[in-house]
């Protein structure tokens, strides 16, 4: 009983301080691009780590909360959703907010009570890191066509954008053409996070692997009920 309860502390005295520092990291960011999204540090490796650490189930709960954390950031220092309503701030809600980051709890998707203290570890980490980032990655693609296709043409006569623009313009029409933009536009900042992610789940994950009391930990947590 009272290895239980040192295993449910652990888990939520864990789950609180990765869940502040992922939400702490989500500030140190790259500036915004026009329509939202940047890279920032780090910010989803924590969220992945529960995940890792505590199971599928506790991490989902987990990202829920990180996304939440992650509205009331964009609503009070963006205005993300100032000019925002009905069918459409509930669409932008869902996909950009709540799907795109409690996917995020699954990382540890590769992670077993039998895999903890295996040198394979880090790489099954990063390969669920990079496989929930990529999930968040659609979620973000779908809110784009679906809300800002309209914007396509602007965006590729932009100069920044460049040849890339031209060829688009020129490949590119209607729908497909929103398609095309929404996977470009949200891959200049997803893409870097992907990478970004996975490595730093690979260099925590190699760290942890090699603390054997912390092993011992996580095999405890993954063999207790969570409630």
């Amino acid at each position: 009983m009272g290895n239980d309860r040192r295993n449910k502390t652990f888990r939520l005295v864990f789950s609180g301080i990765m869940l502040a520092l992922a939400f702490a990291l989500s500030f140190v960011k790259l500036p915004f691009l026009p329509f939202g999204g940047s890279v920032t540090l780090f910010s989803m490796v924590p969220i992945v780590l529960v995940g890792c650490v505590c199971g599928n189930l506790w991490g989902l709960l987990v990202a829920l909360a990180y996304s939440g954390l992650q509205i009331f950031q964009s609503a009070v220092f963006s205005k993300a959703f100032i000019e925002e309503s009905g069918w459409r701030l509930v669409l932008m809600l869902l996909l950009d907010f709540v799907i795109a980051f409690t996917v995020l709890g699954l990382g540890g998707m590769f992670v077993t009570k039998k895999n903890v203290s295996k040198k394979s570890l880090p790489w099954l980490g990063a390969a669920g890191a990079a496989i929930v980032c990529f999930l968040r990655y659609l979620s973000h693609i779908a809110s784009g066509y679906i809300l800002f296709r309209q914007y396509a043409e602007w965006w590729f006569s932009e100069e920044f954008v460049n040849s890339m623009g031209e060829w688009a313009l020129g490949s590119f029409k209607g729908d497909a053409l929103g398609l095309v933009y929404s996977v470009i536009y949200n891959g200049l900042y997803m893409i870097p996070e992907i990478v970004i992610t996975a490595v730093g789940t690979f260099v925590v994950l190699t760290v942890l692997r090699g603390i054997k009391s912390t092993n011992r930990r996580i095999i405890d947590i993954r063999n207790e009920a969570i409630f």
